[in-house]
């Protein structure tokens, strides 16, 4: 009866497929302007808003 251990298994932070997607992402993004960046910000605030907006103040039915 003694104590036994084992290291973790070691897994990619990304699988396989996530990488080749982000890797789309990445490439389809190199090339946008100011303003392709501003509609993505303004889209994060508007769901930041909604999101907090709907913990502070839930709907009644």
């Amino acid at each position: 009866m003694g104590y036994s251990s084992r290291r973790p298994h070691r897994m990619p932070l990304l699988s396989a497929k996530n990488r080749k997607l982000r890797l789309q992402l990445a490439r389809a993004q190199q090339n946008w302007t100011i303003e392709d960046w501003k509609n993505v910000v303004h889209c994060v605030y508007i769901y930041i808003y909604i999101f907090l907006r709907a913990l502070c103040c839930p709907v009644k039915d």
